[in-house]
């Protein structure tokens, strides 16, 4: 965004049209430092309180720990991590996944009124704050994780749309981190693939025809999870 308004200072016909730009960039640029700011300071805390691993009492797993597990889930970055458990007052509070997912208005419900059958759509319940967040994540996972992206993929094959596909993938990814919070284990891509071969190996192998000239999806993947045969 920068580099475009650069631009089009550049390219401004007008004195007044090039001030308000140069005010633009110095906006942008201020939100860029502060951004980079908040992401130090979440990963200062982080590696501080890395070694304290031991669960506590009431918590479980420390909240730093928590952060650090989430942020290794494709899509999920670092200030998007420390927002989802600190919004949250941590993850380990929740006795399964489902609870969390509800908590982060994730959860699908069905309709039955009216003329409205057996329609589903996301609760009205939790925080949709952190649903909104959740929202993002899912579909930049979507776009570089191959697990996730097969979750969506199928789900648009047994009927959904592509918007009520994205809204199962932040259901999966709600209860996975709760999953991962719980075994205290960073994400493993790998692993995730391997669950697939053995549950839904003929999809599989359709989805890896489909998408496996996909420069973003198969970075961290190993080389055996991209073969067909």
């Amino acid at each position: 965004m920068i580099a475009l308004a650069q631009r089009s200072i550049a390219s401004a016909g007008e004195d007044h049209d090039g001030q308000a730009l140069v005010f633009l960039l110095d906006e942008l640029e201020l939100l860029e430092k502060r951004l980079t700011h908040i992401e130090q300071t979440f990963a200062n805390f982080v590696d501080t309180q890395k070694g304290k691993v031991e669960a506590d009492s009431d918590q479980g797993l420390p909240v730093a720990r928590q952060i650090e597990v989430l942020d290794s889930i494709p899509g999920m970055g670092l200030i998007a991590a420390s927002t989802l458990v600190l919004g949250s007052r941590g993850i380990a509070r929740f006795y399964a996944g489902k609870a969390l997912s509800a908590q982060w208005a994730s959860c699908p419900e069905r309709v039955q009124t009216g003329t409205s059958l057996n329609k589903t759509r996301l609760t009205a319940r939790g925080d949709h704050k952190r649903r909104a967040m959740l929202y993002l994540n899912a579909q930049t996972a979507c776009i570089f994780d191959p697990a996730f992206a097969f979750h969506k993929w199928r789900m648009i094959q047994k009927g959904l749309r592509p918007q009520q596909a994205v809204c199962a993938v932040m259901n999966r990814m709600a209860r996975l981190s709760w999953t991962l919070v719980a075994q205290n284990k960073l994400y493993d891509v790998n692993h995730m693939l391997e669950q697939i071969k053995i549950h839904h190996a003929d999809l599989w192998k359709t989805f890896l025809r489909l998408h496996q000239d996909d420069q973003f999806l198969w970075k961290n993947v190993e080389p055996k999870f991209k073969k067909i045969s």
